[in-house]
Parts: structure tokens; C-alpha cells; sequence
């Protein structure tokens, strides 16, 4: 686990951290605020980078609770109002850390119904699959194509399939899916 460095000792400790990360073989981000997360690494640029490119080296494993799982997509969710209609224009968005380029990810579909809207919003105004992680719950994904599941509750699939329909899998422990097509894997 990494600590924030006293501001006197901060340029040191920024390079023990890169190093520590270019070391490691993974790293994991808890929940908490997404955006918050992102803006300080926006000010520590280089730990950023190295993470990235561990990841995409394929010498890093990233994890992520909650907002560590929001964070990893290029195109994260940053907030939303909640509404009745579906309409994009309920999200704002930021730069993720952008590990998960073809869709993004957001937490607690199954448990807090009032985000059901901004999901769907999302799949079908960006043409992109969402990923929903409930809480103890976690996923793998392998080359942005296999998700597979772990844990005690559901990661929710929600793909779009035309202009205004979506196909929505929900996902328990042991499920593997394939991201290309949407679907379960036998």
C-alpha cells in the first residue's frame, strides 16, 4: 500500500512509488470517489504511466473495488443526477485510467436501482457495453474480450443492440462472457 508523502519529501517519495509499481506484479485501487482518484493521479502523472504501462506490458495485474473498478475504463463515469428519463446528459464524464478501451464499467447496478437509468443511457448513446460490479464482487478480463466473475453477488452485462433495445446478462460466480458477442461462455 502506498502512502501520500509529507510535502517536503514529496519529489523522493513520487520515485520510490513509480519504482514500487514498475516492481510490482499488481496493483489494486479500494472504492471511494472515482473522480477524486483520477485527479490525483492527474497530479502524479508518472505513477499514472507506470501503471499503464505495466498493464499493457502484461507484467501488471490491475484490481479495483467500486470506484477502483469505475477508474480503470478510458471513459469513466464521474457522476450522474439521478432521473427518471434516460438521457445521457444525466453523466458526466472523465478520463479513466484507460486499462478497458471498447466499454465502461460502473458499480452496484443490482443494488441501487436508481442507476439503472444512467447504464442504459450510456449503452445506447455511446453504442458501448457497460459493466456493472456489485459490492464483493469482482471480475477478470483477459484481452478485453473474456469476463469472468468472482464473488458473492452479480456483475450485470448491459450491451446495446439498436437504437433503442439492450440486452441486459446477469453474471454470478464461475461465469465466463464473451465481451465480442455479449454472451455466456459454455
Amino acid at each position: 500500500m502506498l502512502h501520500a508523502p509529507p510535502p517536503a519529501d514529496a519529489l523522493r517519495q513520487k520515485r520510490i512509488f513509480v519504482k514500487q509499481i514498475e516492481q510490482a506484479s499488481g496493483v489494486f485501487f479500494a472504492g471511494g470517489d472515482q473522480a477524486r482518484i483520477m485527479a490525483d493521479l492527474a497530479n502524479f502523472p508518472e505513477l499514472r504511466q507506470a501503471i499503464l504501462a505495466g498493464y499493457q506490458e502484461g507484467r501488471l495485474v490491475y484490481g479495483g473495488d467500486s470506484a477502483g473498478a469505475a477508474m480503470a475504463a478510458e471513459t469513466m463515469i464521474a457522476s450522474s443526477i439521478n432521473t427518471r428519463k434516460i438521457e445521457l446528459e444525466a453523466v458526466t464524464f472523465d478520463k479513466g485510467m484507460g486499462l478497458l478501451k471498447q466499454f465502461t464499467v460502473d458499480q452496484h447496478f443490482t443494488q441501487r436501482p436508481e442507476r439503472h437509468n444512467r447504464v442504459h443511457a450510456i449503452a445506447l448513446s455511446m453504442s458501448m457495453p457497460v459493466i456493472t460490479v456489485d459490492e464483493t464482487t469482482a471480475i477478470g478480463i483477459t484481452n478485453e474480450q473474456t469476463l469472468e466473475v468472482f464473488g458473492q453477488n452479480y456483475v450485470s452485462v448491459v450491451c446495446p443492440l439498436g437504437k433503442r433495445k439492450l440486452k441486459i446478462d446477469y453474471l454470478v460466480h464461475g461465469d465466463a462472457y464473451d465481451l465480442a458477442t455479449c454472451s455466456l461462455k459454455e
